[in-house]
């Protein structure tokens, strides 16, 4: 868990002394008291027994003796006390003081007890008494239940055991005022994730449990809840996340009133975090009901919400290079990577809502009465993101330029060692951060994937041309994941989708082949391109999209050409190389593959002056002959269009 520790204390199983012979003839005692047939007498045991253990040391940590007077506890005569104290209505003193010895004793053995004793049904199976308590207990008896279930649960047979009883309701009804029973939750769903076979069964559970949590958390503020959810949906399988659930309109309504209300600093990242982690999980249906306006409500919601992350974008990033190896910086770059992504998907709903505007109303370019935004607003939200990129932009160029010319540019020996503190070992010097570079850091990837949603689409040239400074750090971003396997390609889409919104002028263009950007960029076409070939039943698809985004980014810096450099035509020759593959079912993804190269190397012998071409004619034949092999596998309407204008350009340009 991230931000739970696990409360079992830890055990040492070596041999203890023997407790002194006064306080033996007390364990003694206290074993006859529990042995006896009568409740009275295992009643002063049991008292007995919690005096003894909270008061001698030596019989604590003796673990034969503890375990010999655990032995000696009737579990029947335990779970009548915990029925007697769990009843509705059980006000009388004799019954509190039942539930709250059983209890105590339950939580001190399993403190004490070793670690396999813990995973005995004798204790385990208190677990279903000790829930229905819940609701019935005081307030102190209350805080010992929860802890006695938190380490119980922290163990992978607890985490289970707990999941297996039935009703969670009086955890579920406590958790607002007690963030004890959400860490309880998240321990039995990770411990009987990662070893249940009914995994459907298991994400209805936790459907249903979200759902129920929602609605005790109503009329609160909901800041442990959301980021309890927000954790949850992260450490999920992908198989147990609930599909389509019917509490996401609840949620968001709650994370509306967190931020609408003045929150903490803890409830802006409760909600900022939380928002973003249901964006990326249901990026289909929460876009629409995040960003959509309130019937009645003055200013859309959308508005004061991007503003928001604006304003902490704006007010964070300049001092955070500062923060990288502190112990706040993971809490705040997590936030701030959140608002990023929140940020991002804005921009990509607006631009849907435009499209579908003009698309439906073609006589008009006013799409507010749909998203139900004031042009004014429109306007001022578009300023903000604009005055928030750049700041973005400029820390991406201190973050890399103090990794790539600061701490990590020294030799070793120059560097200084780490500094020793209470809050753990950190690197001396604050801009070189010790766990991972800043290729690594997810605060950077959720900075290229807003950049390349606003650049792509705005109009304006000042934010551009402030992008063309950072192409340096873009290509070597690209260069740095493109051999780190097919974990990197989600990153190197993100770097291409900030280069297709930055080169579109000719400065732009002309600085990224100054940074070796076509060479970085068509080798990796040509891997992409050729394990297309190479490949049965495994190609990876998600690599095949990126080709074709490559080979739309290389037709644009073609067609920006007057006459190509003679050496872009080794790209034509290694596409010629390509052998068509023999199955007849193809992926779509591949045959927009096949269209996009092919249209590619068109491109590139158009723009060949007549008297290289010659010198490429076998060439030119092979790749019409690859175009023939592929045209009949092509089953896409629409992909075979673009497929005939390959071909077109490829006649056109025959010698």
């Amino acid at each position: 868990m991230d931000s739970l520790d696990n409360p079992s204390e830890s055990r040492d199983d070596g041999p203890t002394p023997d407790p002194p012979q006064s306080e033996q003839g007390q364990v003694d005692k206290i074993q006859q008291l529990l042995r006896a047939k009568d409740d009275t007498s295992r009643f002063v045991g049991l008292a007995l027994l919690k005096s003894t253990l909270d008061n001698s040391e030596a019989v604590r940590e003796n673990k034969e003796v503890v375990v010999a007077l655990w032995d000696s506890i009737s579990v029947k005569f335990l779970d009548r006390l915990l029925k007697t104290g769990a009843k509705p209505g059980s006000k009388q003193a004799d019954a509190r003081e039942m539930l709250d010895l059983a209890t105590n004793v339950i939580y001190t053995f399993s403190v004490l007890l070793p670690a396999e004793a813990l995973t005995n049904n004798k204790l385990l199976g208190r677990i279903p008494r000790l829930l229905e308590a819940v609701l019935c207990s005081s307030g102190e008896t209350t805080d010992v239940i929860l802890k006695t279930l938190l380490t119980l649960v922290s163990k992978p047979e607890g985490g289970r055991a707990f999941s297996a009883a039935q009703d969670w309701t009086p955890l579920i009804e406590i958790a607002p005022k007690q963030p004890y029973a959400l860490a309880i939750i998240s321990w039995s769903w990770l411990h009987t994730a990662s070893n249940t076979k009914d995994r459907s069964s298991l994400r209805d559970r936790i459907d249903q449990t979200i759902s129920a949590l929602i609605a005790s958390y109503k009329g609160t503020d909901a800041v442990t809840l959301l980021d309890f959810i927000d954790k949850a949906l992260g450490r999920l399988d992908d198989d147990l996340v609930p599909l389509s659930p019917q509490w996401l309109g609840s949620l968001i309504e709650l994370i509306r009133n967190l931020a609408t209300s003045r929150p903490t600093a803890a409830g802006r990242e409760a909600y900022t975090n939380c928002a973003a982690r249901l964006l990326i999980t249901y990026s289909d249906s929460v876009p629409g009901l995040l960003f959509s306006n309130q019937s009645g409500a003055e200013d859309p919601f959308s508005y004061l919400l991007i503003s928001l992350i604006i304003v902490d974008l704006k007010a964070t990033l300049p001092s955070l290079l500062s923060k990288l190896n502190t112990p706040e910086y993971p809490a705040i770059s997590s936030r701030l990577t959140s608002a990023l992504l929140i940020l991002s998907y804005f921009i990509s709903f607006l631009l849907q809502q435009m499209d579908a505007e003009l698309g439906t109303e073609s006589n008009t370019t006013d799409f507010t009465a749909t998203f139900r935004m004031a042009p004014d607003l429109l306007l001022k939200l578009n300023r903000s993101i604009s005055e928030a990129l750049s700041v973005i932009m400029e820390y991406l160029r201190d973050r890399w330029d103090a990794a790539v010319a600061g701490a990590q540019g020294l030799h070793p020996e120059t560097r200084y060692g780490k500094s020793h503190t209470m809050a753990g070992s950190h690197l001396t010097l604050a801009w070189d951060q010790q766990n991972e570079s800043p290729a690594e850091d997810p605060l950077l990837l959720a900075a290229l994937r807003a950049l390349g949603e606003w650049l792509r689409e705005d109009d304006g040239e000042v934010l551009r041309n402030e992008a063309i400074s950072l192409m340096d750090l873009l290509v070597e971003l690209y260069q740095t994941s493109a051999g780190s396997g097919s974990g990197s390609i989600g990153y190197r889409a993100l770097v291409l989708g900030v280069l297709q919104g930055v080169t579109q002028t000719d400065e732009a263009v002309r600085s990224l082949l100054d940074h070796d950007g076509w060479s970085t960029l068509s080798k990796d076409l040509l891997a992409a391109w050729n394990r297309t070939s190479t490949t049965r039943g495994t190609v990876d698809l998600h690599e095949c999209e990126l080709g074709s985004q490559i080979a739309l980014l290389l037709m644009a810096l073609v067609q920006s050409q007057g006459a190509i450099p003679e050496e872009w035509l080794d790209l034509v020759t290694g596409i010629a190389a390509y052998n068509v593959p023999d199955s007849v079912d193809t992926p779509d993804v591949v045959q927009r593959l096949w269209v996009d190269v092919l249209q590619l190397a068109a491109d590139l012998l158009a723009k060949t002056p007549l008297g290289i071409k010659r010198r490429y004619e076998h060439t030119t034949g092979s790749i019409r002959g690859i175009a023939a092999s592929v045209e009949d596998k092509i089953t896409s309407p629409a992909t075979r269009d673009h497929m005939e204008e390959a071909l077109l350009t490829l006649r056109q340009n025959s010698i």
